[in-house]
């Protein structure tokens, strides 16, 4: 009995065994089909399911195309067009400053004097040099034409005269240097030299600012430099909410390692002075207009490649995608293009939607909302359009 028992127990757990392997083997040599498909595999069965499906409804909205200008917005900040530090060019004591910082100047006026000590002095010797110079040629020319008087001597005459001039021009120059003067009109930004100050050639007298014109600076990125071109109207508002017109009077033509963009100046008229340099901007500059739709932002969709864009209802009554290209944007919506000229937008019940798809589509009426919705933004585009027929 003990043996028909042990028997017994063994051919049970065998059948328990192999009820089992049987189970676990019906998962390899019969996998089930469903689960071994991709996503892309099973995105693309729900789309022809939806497509074969009954049609959709939907509602939609009829947008004609308006012309607008697109216009690309660059962050930048203004510069003044060159700064130069004046500097002495003889040395001397400093007897007049007649600026101080912030002081605005015209081309031409004192920013510092030297005293004039020996320089009158020189000039006035180089001067009666020259007069007794010039006397001794002419003396040694009528010796020279009644043959009293040799080519060589004559010669040495005229080399000592040109000395002379040589000399004399040399003391008016150090007598004028000594007055530092503005070489354009701008604003005194520092001063470097007090009254009394001793200056060395080569020494900074003042620092003086260019403002007019003012210059804005920003960077426009390598996908929109070559809508741009020098002579560009161009417009930037400032920080402090002033706006200022201009045009691009540079382009740069290498870029920057790491933010691939190029350099944009703008200039703008300072005939005041009163644009300070290193002031935040956001330069504007517009493009050639374009028909384009203006849109609310949720209407926009990714399709199965990541491109941006939203449905429409074709005239076979068939969902269409459309990729589009984001213009601009204001407080209405997006200006975007991609679009036909006349076009029924899917405003409600998009999100399920796959290209082909069989719709229902029922025009929205704004008024019969009552309310602001996802829509309520386009209350504004249906009354400046007129729906085509």
């Amino acid at each position: 009995m003990p043996k028909l028992k042990l028997r017994a127990s063994n051919v049970l757990a065998a059948l328990i065994a192999l009820a089992m392997l049987t189970w676990l083997g019906s998962g390899v040599f019969f996998e089930d089909k469903e689960v071994s498909l991709t996503i892309a595999e099973r995105n693309a069965a729900f789309q022809a399911a939806s497509r074969d499906a009954g049609p959709k409804k939907v509602h939609t909205l009829l947008s004609n195309a308006q012309q607008t200008s697109p216009v690309i917005t660059l962050r930048g900040f203004t510069r003044n067009k060159r700064t130069v530090e004046v500097r002495s060019e003889s040395d001397g004591r400093v007897e007049a400053r007649p600026v101080e910082r912030g002081s605005r100047v015209e081309e031409g006026d004192l920013l510092c004097g030297l005293a004039i000590e020996d320089r009158q002095a020189r000039l006035d010797e180089a001067v009666a040099a020259r007069t007794r110079a010039r006397l001794d040629y002419e003396g040694a020319s009528e010796l020279y034409e009644q043959g009293l008087v040799s080519d060589v001597e004559l010669a040495s005459r005229a080399e000592n005269l040109a000395r002379a001039k040589s000399l004399q021009a040399s003391s008016e120059f150090a007598l004028d240097r000594r007055r530092l003067r503005a070489p354009f009109s701008g604003v005194v930004e520092t001063v470097h030299a007090e009254i009394g100050d001793f200056l060395t050639k080569g020494e900074i007298c003042a620092t003086l600012l260019d403002l007019d014109p003012m210059l804005v600076v920003g960077r426009v990125s390598e996908f929109e430099v070559g809508a741009l071109a020098v002579g560009d109207t161009a417009s930037a508002m400032l920080i402090s909410g002033e706006t200022v017109e201009g045009t691009i009077r540079f382009l740069g033509r290498d870029s920057s390692d790491g933010t691939k963009t190029y350099v944009v100046e703008v200039e703008v008229p300072n005939p005041r002075q009163q644009f300070r340099s290193g002031v935040t901007a956001e330069i504007q500059v517009p493009l050639e207009p374009v028909m384009a739709h203006r849109i609310t932002p949720n209407l926009l969709r990714l399709d199965d490649a990541g491109s941006l864009g939203l449905f429409t209802v074709n005239l076979k009554n068939r969902a269409e995608f459309h990729t589009v290209n984001i213009l601009r944007d204001d407080e209405t919506g997006f200006w975007v293009t991609g679009l036909p000229e006349v076009a029924q937008l899917v405003v409600r019940g998009q999100g399920t939607l796959v290209p082909g798809q069989a719709l229902q589509a029922e025009n929205i009426s704004l008024t019969a909302l009552g309310e602001r919705s996802e829509l309520g933004s386009l209350q504004s585009q249906r009354h400046a359009e007129t729906p085509a027929g």
